[in-house]
């Protein structure tokens, strides 16, 4: 036993923090086997399918770290057991690491449950992190053709996203964008209220320039209030800044303003800043637009845009 210093019948969850294999007694079956790993989790040397349950009861008590570890233990023992890779890959989605060891989980489990919905969803899901788009869309489309009403229409709205990254990527694709408009007018055909198809629908209308339609479907979201409600608030007000261009109203920039304040309340974001202080370079606010500037920067250290139009507003101040 070396160096433990503590007594056997005092072990608990987080108390021990070296790599030992330790003996205990038990009633019942005579002897059993506690793996202590060097994350101070203790690993009863149960069967299979009693760590996934147990993995699964972590899982659900958002104890993702611990639950990878009951998971990598019975991987360690059947590589081909598909449901603790699924639940591995969803610890690690969850935890925002080791992105290429959850694709190769997810990947695993659509080859050996090639019908499985949720493993496709999830394989999409990470591809769409990896910014592997197209790949990702294969996932989504794969998951649409075996449940096309996949969580009320969640397949659809998340492919909707996936063309709109896309189609930044391809230099604002319309094709792209307009096949985003009819993924996410699935998902608001099989619910209505889906948020991630109203707010995605509003998004993907700017991306064509339908700029009155998307501030209709902007108000729709806001008046729902929504969860990221910032979306919509954030993709009007750059409807807005757009048609105060237009027909240089300032009226128009100040409900610009206005909305990207209330964005920024909810969910400060690069974009949002540099709408932001756009608007206020149009309102000749330099000073202010400045500040603005300096927090998309923050956000982004190395964006041309930002630190070429900070430049520009500094100019009027000289």
């Amino acid at each position: 036993m070396g160096d433990a210093s503590f007594k056997l019948a005092d072990l608990k969850e987080d108390d021990v923090t070296k790599q030992l294999i330790l003996p205990l007694k038990n009633a019942k079956t005579g002897f059993i086997t506690i793996e202590v790993t060097g994350h101070g989790i203790v690993i009863p040397d149960k069967d299979n399918v009693t760590l996934e349950h147990m993995a699964t009861d972590l899982m659900k008590q958002e104890k993702y770290d611990r639950a990878v570890l009951y998971l990598e233990k019975v991987i360690s023992r059947d590589s081909q057991r598909s449901q603790a890779h699924f639940k591995r890959g969803r610890c690690y989605l969850e935890l925002g690491k080791n992105l290429e060891v959850v694709e190769q989980d997810f990947k695993l489990v659509t080859l050996l449950e090639p019908t499985f919905a949720d493993g496709h969803y999830y394989y999409g899901k990470v591809l769409d992190k990896l910014e592997h788009y197209e790949e990702a869309l294969e996932q989504y489309d794969a998951l649409i053709s075996i449940n096309p009403n996949y969580e009320n229409g969640k397949a659809h709205a998340a492919k909707g996203w996936c063309l709109i990254k896309l189609a930044e990527k391809h230099n604002e694709s319309k094709d792209e964008y307009l096949k985003a408009i009819r993924a996410f007018e699935e998902a608001i055909a099989i619910d209505n209220m889906s948020p991630d198809g109203t707010l995605g629908r509003a998004v993907a209308l700017l991306g064509v320039k339908e700029y009155e339609s998307a501030i209709n479907a902007c108000d729709e979201a806001i008046s729902r209030n929504y969860t990221d409600v910032w979306i919509a608030q954030q993709t009007k007000a750059r409807c807005l800044f757009i048609k105060g261009t237009q027909k240089g109203e300032k009226e128009i920039f100040e409900e610009a303003l206005e909305l990207y304040n209330q964005a920024i309340a909810k969910h400060p974001t690069y974009d949002s800043y540099l709408g932001k202080a756009r608007v206020l370079v149009f309102l000749s606010r330099y000073e202010e637009s400045i500040v603005e500037f300096d927090k998309a920067l923050y956000l982004q250290p190395n964006d041309r845009v930002a630190k070429e139009e900070k430049e520009g507003a500094l100019s009027q101040l000289a």
